[in-house]
């Protein structure tokens, strides 16, 4: 018991020890504490400056949305097809009924009431040229050989 009274009563240039390191202590758990806040500080400017691109990337969603919605109205659809594409309705007659979609499936007859098949289908494309030009086998005995590669000090032969 002593020797733990005597570490209470040692004293360093005059000032107890106890005494010296609850000041360091202090001092250490204000700079601590200090340093912490400042890093919040800068945690929360970021969170807010990030919280202000979400609220401005959800309005540039929202407009983005409204812009799809305007575009994809059928009316606006119908309007463009028929003027730059010259489309228009389906006409009635070439509806089909469910006894001719088996004439239809097989090519056979008109199938769709009122419309006659095309005289030919599309013609095939042509074949396009091969980019390697084919070559020819050959039997000479040399060509069968596997070619093999030697790695010297010297350099490759």
């Amino acid at each position: 018991m002593n020797g733990l009274l005597n570490v209470f009563e040692q004293r360093v240039r005059g000032v107890r020890l106890v005494e010296l390191v609850g000041i360091v202590l202090c001092l250490a758990m204000m700079f601590g504490l200090g340093w912490i806040k400042m890093r919040e500080d800068a945690d929360v400017k970021r969170l807010e400056a990030l919280k202000r691109d979400i609220v401005a990337e959800a309005e540039q969603v929202q407009t983005l949305r409204a812009a799809v919605a305007q575009l994809e109205q059928p009316k606006r659809i119908e309007a463009l097809a028929s003027v730059y594409l010259g489309m228009k309705p389906v006409d009635s007659r070439h509806e089909a009924n469910l006894d001719s979609l088996v004439e239809i499936s097989r090519g056979q007859g008109a199938g769709v009431r009122g419309v006659e098949r095309p005289a030919s289908p599309v013609p095939p494309m042509p074949e396009a040229p091969s980019a390697v030009p084919p070559v020819a086998p050959t039997t000479d005995a040399a060509t069968t050989e596997p070619l093999v590669i030697e790695h010297t000090v010297e350099g490759t032969r």
